[in-house]
């Protein structure tokens, strides 16, 4: 939490001194939608075939954020350390940016249940999964993550998977029904 906390600091201050100078990230962006639609114009049928393919959205978390990818593996329910419902959540992390890095520090994974935020639950169990949530990833490397989330009952759950800071709205969902 305190790591989250000294993150969005910096963020927020890096952002007021880009004000400051004159400089706002409304320059910034259109460049980078139009690297994204000169590739698409540039792209040929078969290739803008598989674009458009690749930019649906398969219902399964595969998320790209800034030097790393989450990729869903599995799920399970099991019991926090009070015997009250959770589920545990299993994704790869992959580190696709330069230095070192953990899940816990670039990725933001959400869980949510009727519409509310579900909390990470504490469990008595411990696995390497669990564990590695906070393990730094050498560039090029790919980890097994569990993050574990209460819950109220057996409804849908739906995972929401996105920067850990992040100036627009970009993530990729994921709704689990729970057996």
């Amino acid at each position: 939490m305190k790591k989250k906390l000294l993150v969005l600091m910096i963020a927020g201050m890096m952002s007021l001194s880009a004000v400051a100078c004159g400089e706002t990230s409304d320059t910034q962006e259109p460049d980078t939608q139009e690297a994204n639609d000169n590739t698409g114009d540039e792209a040929s049928g078969d290739d803008a075939a598989v674009d458009e393919a690749d930019s649906e959205d398969d219902g399964i978390i595969n998320f790209d954020g800034e030097g790393y990818n989450v990729t869903y593996v599995k799920h399970e329910t099991g019991t926090d350390y009070e015997g009250n419902p959770c589920l545990y959540y299993y994704y790869t992390f992959t580190n696709n940016g330069e230095e070192n890095t953990s899940a816990a520090v670039a990725s933001y994974i959400q869980c949510f249940q009727n519409g509310v935020q579900c909390q990470s639950a504490i469990t008595t169990e411990s696995n390497d999964s669990i564990n590695n949530y906070m393990m730094d990833v050498q560039p090029g490397g790919s980890i097994e993550v569990c993050q574990v989330f209460s819950l109220s009952d057996t409804s849908d759950v739906t995972i929401e998977a996105s920067e850990l800071i992040s100036f627009d709205d970009t993530k990729d969902t994921q709704i689990i029904t729970l057996e």
